[in-house]
This record gives structure tokens, C-alpha cells and sequence, in this order.
């Protein structure tokens, strides 16, 4: 399934989900349960995850202090919900500008928060862990294996 990954001031791709090899998928399957905390291993981060009907809300955090926040979207119907939590998250972290709007539907939406917490090489593979967590919770949502 194609998933366009957005990030808030920066950059958007589109990139698929079947290209997740199998030994990804289950490292990340802790993350198909829906709203769950849990450490990442063989990273700094941990993620808080909330899963509300079929948006979810993502923390990518260090020690207590989030790097980012990142919101999903897995349907139509739910792009304009979820566009509604980006701005009001953008506006809670003092972010001005208009967010992007996404070309599709099923994407999710990055928000650094605290770019500075981590290392340049930490925050390029948060961007990867953020797409399998993405994966997993829609995997948990959509009943996929």
C-alpha cells in the first residue's frame, strides 16, 4: 500500500508498504496493538502511541522528551480529522506556517519538535521508524498480515 510521509516544513514522499521486509514487520509488531507505549530497540527512542477510531497520534521520544509527534491517516474519510489534529499540534508547538496538504490520502504527517535531542544520523532513522510504525498500527487496525 503506497503511504505519503509528510514532514511539517519539509519534505513529502510517497513510499509503499510492501517493500517492509518481514523481519521489520515483526520487530514493530509490539506497535500493532493500537495505543501502546514501548521502547524501540537498538534506538533512543520510545513511542507513545494513541489510536482513536481509525486516526493515530504517535510520539517518537527521548528519555521524556518528545523528538516528534506524527499523525496517521488510513482513509479518506479521515483526512480532514486528521489535517484538524496537524494544525491544532502545530499551533500547540508554536508552529505558524500552513501545513501541507497531503496528495494522499493514507499518509502520515511529521512534526519535529525538538530537533536537537538528537544526533543527525538518530533523527534520519526516526524517519524510518516512523514508517514502520506506521505499517504496524495500520497491520493492528486493518487486521493485515
Amino acid at each position: 500500500m503506497k503511504a505519503e510521509h509528510l514532514t511539517f516544513m519539509g519534505s513529502s514522499v510517497v513510499r509503499d508498504t510492501n517493500d517492509i521486509y518481514p523481519e521489520t514487520v515483526e520487530h514493530f509488531k509490539k506497535f500493532q496493538q493500537g495505543s501502546v507505549t514501548a521502547k524501540i530497540d537498538r534506538t533512543p527512542f520510545t513511542c507513545k502511541v494513541t489510536v482513536d477510531s481509525n486516526i493515530a497520534i504517535f510520539d517518537l521520544q527521548i528519555d521524556e522528551n518528545i523528538f516528534c509527534t506524527t499523525v496517521c491517516c488510513f482513509e479518506k474519510a479521515d483526512v480532514e480529522p486528521a489535517m484538524l489534529y496537524v494544525k491544532d499540534l502545530t499551533s500547540l508547538y508554536g508552529k505558524t506556517a500552513l501545513a501541507r496538504q497531503p496528495d494522499l490520502h493514507c499518509f502520515l504527517y511529521t512534526i519535529v519538535v525538538n530537533p536537537f535531542i538528537c544526533s543527525l544520523a538518530d533523527a534520519t532513522l526516526a524517519g524510518e521508524i516512523e514508517f514502520y510504525i506506521y505499517d504496524a498500527i495500520r497491520r493492528g487496525l486493518y487486521k493485515v498480515k
